[in-house]
């Protein structure tokens, strides 16, 4: 094939942090951060990304990626300063490549006005931190 295409899932893909952490978002606001390391992307082959789905729940307030190269430079391709749960459409304007041996970063702030702890789940009243990948 000329072009092959993938999805990758960072961030808390499978749900689980309530399940193996016992952990819940607070009365706050509060953030979770997710490393995908430099020893896993290491091995991987450039990769153009072409589209990103940046994805919490209602509490979700702002959600980024972050993109970390082996000289230590900086970047986020993407981000959601003002997070809407009810738009939930691709938020990349521009494709990026991710590099064999960037340290990549998702990082989602939530804001619970709840008044009691929420847990991360697949309902519509928890939440969720995932970044949806297009490459």
């Amino acid at each position: 094939r000329a072009h092959e295409a993938g999805t990758l899932q960072l961030g808390d893909p499978a749900v689980k942090m309530t399940e193996q952490a016992g952990l819940q978002i607070p009365p706050g606001k509060s953030f979770f951060e997710f490393q995908c390391p430099a020893s896993v992307t290491q091995s991987w082959h450039e990769i153009t990304v072409f589209g990103q789905i940046l994805h919490m729940h209602a509490n979700g307030d702002q959600m980024y990626l972050q993109i970390k190269n082996s000289s230590g430079v900086v970047k986020r391709p993407n981000s959601v300063e003002y997070f809407d749960f009810g738009w939930q459409d691709p938020t990349l304007n521009e494709p990026f490549k991710i590099k064999p041996g960037d340290e990549l970063t998702t990082r989602c702030y939530f804001n619970n006005i709840q008044g009691k702890n929420i847990s991360f789940g697949l309902g519509s009243d928890e939440e969720m931190c995932i970044d949806f990948i297009f490459y």
